[in-house]
């Protein structure tokens, strides 16, 4: 595998995630996840979490690069096997966030509504990933 590729493409794609996932949650649904924080007493308002989210973001982009390097020689290079390796890690966040549906702890429609807006953001990245990945020389 190409580690430096795999960082690049997913920097890259980490980068597309945080800005597509950041119009889905502040400006989308920005009220909502506002409104959901002031109602546990947590301030609605916290450098933190936009913080945190972008790095997480970036990460996550590097781990679909590295999902579609991994898989590129079983299911070929390509979209299909960009979207199943983006497929792979937003499953793998967003089953674990959907604890929260049971616990009742976020509104649904937030939980719902931002599942489905980083969903395209994590296919597009995986697009991205696949699109900048080569194996080495």
């Amino acid at each position: 595998m190409n580690g430096k590729r795999i960082v690049l493409g997913g920097l890259l794609a980490g980068f597309a995630m945080a800005v597509l996932d950041g119009i889905t949650n502040a400006v989308i649904f920005g009220k909502a996840w506002k409104a959901a924080y002031q109602a546990l007493g947590l301030p609605g308002e916290n450098a933190g979490i936009p913080i945190f989210w972008i790095s997480f973001d970036l990460f996550m982009g590097i781990v679909i690069a590295w999902l579609y390097a991994a898989m590129r020689p079983r299911f070929g290079a390509g979209a299909r096997t960009a979207i199943y390796a983006a497929a792979i890690e937003w499953l793998l966040v967003h089953l674990t966030l959907y604890s929260h549906l049971v616990d009742g702890v976020f509104p649904r429609g937030a939980l719902l509504g931002t599942s489905a807006g980083e969903a395209v953001a994590a296919v597009i990245a995986g697009l991205i990933a696949g699109k900048l990945y080569r194996e080495a020389a």
